[in-house]
């Protein structure tokens, strides 16, 4: 836990990678904290990606990573659809949660702050499920 307040970017990295090691709520509610407010893109990108192993991820999880679609930052915009895309391979195409990504990212689709790369890849996603 240490690691995750230090000042130095590549510990906070070395943090975030070892939480997502133990998947728990309380580590899932840490990593979707600093994916929403780490300055670092790095740091961000590592905890979209370390909440893959998230197996029932909170709704608020989802939503966030939902929203970093429209990051500035092109890797932390690409960890959060990988993640999503974890989701909803596992997830039963009838379950609350599966819907709830799904919809999300078609609404995403609409979005005036996302790039066209972002919008084609999700298109693919969707496309692919």
């Amino acid at each position: 836990m240490g690691l995750l307040s230090a000042s130095n970017d590549q510990q906070r990295i070395e943090g975030v990678e070892l939480l997502g090691a133990y998947p728990s709520p309380k580590s899932e509610a840490i990593l979707n904290k600093l994916l929403q407010s780490d300055p670092n893109p790095e740091v961000r990108s590592a905890a979209a990606l370390s909440l893959a192993t998230s197996e029932n991820p909170a709704e608020s999880t989802i939503q966030t990573l939902i929203n970093t679609l429209e990051d500035k930052t092109e890797d932390v915009r690409y960890g959060a659809l990988s993640t999503l895309e974890d989701y909803l391979a596992v997830l039963d195409k009838g379950s609350p949660r599966y819907r709830t990504i799904h919809s999300g990212l078609i609404k995403q689709l609409s979005s005036k702050n996302l790039t066209s790369e972002m919008r084609g890849d999700i298109k693919n996603t969707l496309e692919d499920r």
